[in-house]
């Protein structure tokens, strides 16, 4: 069960954090709008963009990427539980579905 007032305290650390992650990000930004060329050996071509465009384009990929594995990480352990039956109360079950009563 959650607290009265937990959502406020949630929001509020959220813009304690974000606000000043956003102007640093924003900082950085603008202090690196030089040009950097970006080549992938192997391949041809070169691609010129601004440094915090390659960084942040950087930071996407890999965030997709531990998504992605996050998310194939899910399917086996969801397997695994349905396997073992779970312990998920439902209405063919018999458990009583709710929040837990208080006991003492």
């Amino acid at each position: 069960m959650t607290r009265p007032g937990a959502g406020v305290l949630r929001r509020l650390i959220g813009w304690i954090v974000g606000l000043p992650l956003a102007v640093v990000v924003i900082a950085f930004a603008i202090a690196n709008r030089g040009p950097v060329a970006v080549s992938l050996d192997p391949l041809p071509f070169v691609v010129e963009a601004p440094l915090f465009a390659v960084v942040f384009a950087g930071v996407v990929v890999g965030m997709a990427i531990g998504a992605t594995l996050a998310w194939l990480g899910g399917f086996k352990r969801g397997r695994r539980g349905r396997d073992k039956g779970g312990n998920v109360a439902s209405p063919s079950s018999g458990a009583p579905i709710g929040p837990p009563s208080r006991v003492g």
